[in-house]
Formats: structure tokens, C-alpha cells, sequence
């Protein structure tokens, strides 16, 4: 599975999958196993659902597969699991401690004041397909070996948290010469871009959007972003289409984000807004 790495291209698009297609494709399918019939429970905390018909398709070794796959090729987490399951997966069945607050029927809940078993034997056959396919590529390893560095990536702390500055620095910045005109206006430009980070620090949705548009997640992956993020400067005097197409693109391949080189603030936040309302345009540029 390692030695065949995805290769996509969505149904009416154009272009060679060099992994922005790949990890947006990555980024629907771990929100598709995570909503599946496999799983019950609230957003953030699903546990294991017995399904006869998904156990009997293998259903829940698939799952565990595309998870494992996932992870190891850069896509997302899967932060959507209960601490209870993580333990599950961690330690085993013999370990489980669960509290009435694994319970996921809120009916259920309102009526238990105390728990006292072990783990439901009905999802001992679900659990044990789960984790077979969890062993693809090694992952179930690494959880089993150091499940205090691997919960992170299974049970949700807290939704991304980054300043302007993070953000900032999570791009290599690419000047012209230093000295040129150009180089003069990349260094406003990028003062804008500054602006514009500080300016939306306080609505992480919109810095989720910026990740969704450079790279198709809207996170970060567990094995940082490879390529690393690139901020590039789009000039009118070197791109034909600038006077019509005065927006920012950007190239998931690569992970590029490309800003143009506009007169005032005010025109810059109104372009990069648009383009995060709208989505990305994507470019070989």
C-alpha cells in the first residue's frame, strides 16, 4: 500500500494529481468514515457501532486501512475518536475503563449513575476487524507503543489555535532580487498580508480557510506539510490575466500561494477575502 501512493483527479477538473487532489480526496474520505455507520456518538467523540452487514463486507478493516493510509501519506487526522476507543486501541479490551460519559445514548445516559463492565462484547468482533486494519503501514504499532504521543492525532483537544504569526511563519516567503522594484513591493506587499492575518486572528474559521485553499486540508497533518508552504508575489507587469483576474491563486500541488501585488490594504483584504469566500483557483504558476 506504501508503494502505490494515490493518484486522483475529480470528475469535470484538469490537472496532474502532484498531491493537492490527493490530500483533498484524503480530507473527504476521513469526514466520510467519520460520519459512516460504523461509528456512533457526538462529532468529537465517536465510538464503535456494531453493524452485522459492515462486519460481514469487512467494513471495519477497510476503515482502518484508509485511516492508517491517511496518516502515514500526510492527510488528516482522525481526531474524531472518544478517549474510551482510543484506550480500546491502545491498551485492549482488558484495559477499559469507561464512565457513564462514553455512554452516546443520551436517553441511556439519564438513566446510568454508574458503569461497571469492561467493554461491550457486542463490538469485540467490529474492534478486532478495526485494528487489523489499523496495522497497515505499522500505525497500529505506534499507537501501542506510544499511545501518549499518538492520542493527539485521535482524540480532539481543541480546533486549530494559531496567531498571525504562526500563520506567518508557517510560509517560506520567495522575493525577487533584493534591491529591485520588485523586491521593494514584495516587502509592502507581505506587510499587507501581515495586516490581513492580524486582522482575521480572531475568526480561526477564516485561517482554516487559508490552509483549505493553499493545501486542500484544513489542518495540519500529523507529519507537517510537504511540501512547505510557499508565499509567492503576483506582479501586473509579469502575469497577462492580473488585470482581470486581480486575485490570489494558489497551487495545492505545491502548496503555493500566490498574492498580488496591489496599490492599497484595502484592495489586497477585499481580493483575499473573495478568494476565500469563493475558493481556489488553481494554476500551474
Amino acid at each position: 500500500m506504501a508503494e502505490h501512493p494515490l493518484f486522483v483527479r475529480f470528475s469535470g477538473e484538469k490537472g496532474i494529481d502532484d498531491g493537492g487532489p490527493s490530500r483533498e480526496f484524503m480530507r473527504i474520505i476521513i469526514q466520510a468514515v467519520s460520519e459512516s455507520s460504523i461509528f456512533e456518538g457526538e462529532s468529537r467523540r465517536k465510538m464503535l457501532l456494531q453493524n452485522l452487514l459492515a462486519e460481514e463486507n469487512g467494513d471495519y478493516e477497510t476503515y482502518g486501512k484508509i485511516i492508517a493510509y491517511c496518516l502515514v501519506h500526510g492527510g488528516p487526522a482522525p481526531t474524531f475518536m472518544s478517549e474510551f476507543l482510543f484506550g480500546l486501541l491502545a491498551y485492549g479490551p482488558d484495559s477499559a475503563d469507561p464512565t457513564i460519559d462514553d455512554i452516546v445514548d443520551d436517553e441511556y445516559k439519564q438513566q446510568v449513575q454508574k458503569i461497571e463492565i469492561s467493554t461491550d462484547i457486542s463490538i469485540e468482533k467490529s474492534l478486532k476487524q478495526f485494528t487489523k486494519g489499523l496495522k497497515c503501514l505499522g500505525v497500529l504499532d505506534r499507537i501501542r507503543n506510544y499511545p501518549d504521543a499518538m492520542r493527539g492525532l485521535f482524540v480532539h483537544k481543541s480546533d486549530l489555535v494559531v496567531d498571525a504569526v504562526e500563520m506567518d511563519n508557517m510560509f517560506v516567503v520567495e522575493f525577487s532580487e533584493e534591491g529591485s522594484n520588485k523586491y521593494i513591493n514584495e516587502l509592502r506587499i507581505q506587510t499587507y498580508w501581515r495586516d490581513y492575518l492580524l486582522e482575521i486572528e480572531d475568526t480561526p474559521d477564516k485561517f482554516k480557510s487559508i490552509l483549505v485553499f493553499v493545501t486542500s486540508l484544513d489542518s495540519v497533518p500529523p507529519l507537517g506539510f510537504s511540501p512547505p508552504l510557499k508565499l509567492k508575489f503576483r506582479h501586473p507587469e509579469a502575469d497577462e490575466n492580473f488585470s482581470v483576474f486581480a486575485t490570489p491563486y494558489a497551487n495545492t500541488c505545491f502548496n503555493t500561494l500566490s498574492i498580488p501585488v496591489t496599490e492599497t490594504y484595502n484592495a489586497f483584504k477585499e481580493v483575499m477575502d473573495n478568494a476565500l469566500d469563493l475558493g481556489c483557483l488553481f494554476t500551474d504558476h
